[in-house]
């Protein structure tokens, strides 16, 4: 590091300028610290101006690191504490959580609501504004793709962020790395917990971001999962007079009366989000009627060994459950076949999903579905914009706006290249639109006292 002194440096790291005044190596220290570099070497000192050169080593200022490993680990604690307000919305994406500050002042947050939202960096940036310049992001976790464009990315590097702190790395190997090299690229400063950051606070804040679900998933290629079970330490049922009692508490017992009584296995209790249901029995000795079987509102896949009573089979396919077979049921394979067929990472993708399938199997495709696909489009739109309240406010505040979908290649559901399309999918976002606007209205007027 070259300096001289007596004149006027511009640090472009700390993007201000400073006049360092020094007559002796001490000054130099002196004005260093100052500047709040207390880990950083200076190997020698020029002054062209006088001929003085000399070496000096700026020892490591602990206190400095210490506070500097201290902020940054809050900021990253904020970041995954944020990301979870949509834990199991985003699917099938992580959590992503960000904030920005300048200083040691938070100017802007955000995270991922769910699947096909606006991606939590560009929520933050936003927020953030003009303040963003030379500011600090912290995420989570690495940056996604979860728009196969580079949002996220691009949202950070043209709001003129030039620090980055991440958590960790992303789990998904095709994602591990990428978003961190473009953004060193592009001359932004990135620094990864637990590699370019080494110390026991940051540890200790690590243990905040780590998602275990996420990490399994991708160390084992099947979903995680939860059993709970009971055992004798003998492994017997009653002992040898007959005599038998609970093994499991009084609470696990009446929970699973509950279930056993033609459970539903919803999450009556956890907002919109229901999971996939999954039963695995070899025999299909089930009863023909059951709330699992009812599939208007989540998916329900039974999972048999191959041959398996046919007509009930029939009869759930019937009801639209998704049945499957296997030559040998087990917990494994059928965690495989989950993780190999049933999950699409975007919208995209399982569009992709669907004509290869409608290509290979057009007897699957119901016949009357070019004069039904409107209406049922307009059903699952209404769906997925009543379930989640952000989306409702987000298609409200377009109010007074054409909304036409991008696409230039789908003439029926897009706008197409040129606007020759006929942007179905933009006018059934209206319609809706209007039945919200109409909804609120009519509710606002019964409330009025």
């Amino acid at each position: 590091l070259r300096l001289c002194s007596s004149r006027n440096y511009h640090i472009p790291a700390l993007n201000f300028d400073y006049k360092l005044s020094f007559t002796d190596l001490s000054g130099l220290e002196i004005g260093f610290k100052k500047l709040g570099i207390g880990c950083s070497r200076v190997l020698a000192v020029f002054d062209g101006g006088n001929g003085f050169a000399s070496g000096f080593g700026l020892s490591n200022n602990s206190n400095s690191s210490s506070h500097s490993h201290s902020l940054d680990a809050q900021h990253i604690r904020r970041a995954a504490e944020i990301s979870d307000k949509s834990a199991s919305f985003t699917s099938p994406h992580p959590n992503f959580g960000c904030v920005i500050t300048k200083g040691s002042n938070v100017v802007g947050e955000g995270y991922l609501y769910a699947q096909g939202t606006k991606c939590a960096e560009l929520q933050a940036v936003e927020a953030a504004s003009e303040l963003c310049k030379g500011a600090t992001a912290y995420l989570n976790m690495e940056s996604g793709d979860c728009h196969g464009d580079q949002t996220a990315v691009s949202a950070l590097i043209k709001a003129g962020i030039s620090r980055v702190v991440v958590g960790i790395r992303h789990p998904l190997q095709h994602l591990r790395g990428k978003a961190i090299r473009s953004l060193r690229n592009e001359g932004l400063q990135v620094d990864v917990f637990g590699e370019d950051m080494q110390s026991k606070i940051v540890q200790e804040a690590l243990k905040s971001v780590i998602w275990p679900m996420l990490l399994y998933r991708a160390a084992s290629r099947v979903p995680f999962s939860v059993l709970k079970y009971a055992m004798t330490l003998d492994g017997k049922i009653a002992a040898s007079s007959g005599h038998a009692s609970w093994i499991i508490s009084r609470e696990s017992r009446n929970r699973v009366f509950e279930l056993r009584d033609n459970p539903r296995l919803t999450a009556r209790h956890g907002g919109g989000h229901f999971p996939i249901r999954i039963v695995m029995s070899q025999s299909l000795n089930l009863p023909e009627v059951a709330n699992l079987w009812d599939v208007s509102e989540v998916r329900t896949i039974v999972a048999t060994q191959r041959g398996a009573k046919r007509s009930f089979q029939k009869l759930l396919a019937s009801k639209g459950v998704e049945v499957v077979e296997f030559e040998m049921l087990n917990p494994r394979d059928v965690m495989e076949y989950c993780y190999n067929n049933n999950i699409a990472n975007s919208p995209e993708e399982a569009a992709c999903l669907g004509r290869t399938i409608q290509r290979q199997h057009p007897d699957l495709v119901r016949s009357d579905w070019e004069t039904v696909k409107i209406d049922v489009m307009s059903r699952a739109l209404k769906c997925k914009f009543s379930i989640y309240p952000h989306l409702t406010s987000m298609l409200l505040s377009t109010t007074g706006s054409v909304l036409v979908e991008a696409s230039p290649h789908d003439l029926f559901w897009g706008g197409g290249g040129e606007g020759e399309g006929l942007n179905y999918f933009g006018r059934l976002l209206m319609q809706l639109r209007s039945e919200f606007l109409r909804a609120s209205s009519e509710n606002s007027y019964l409330h009025i006292p």
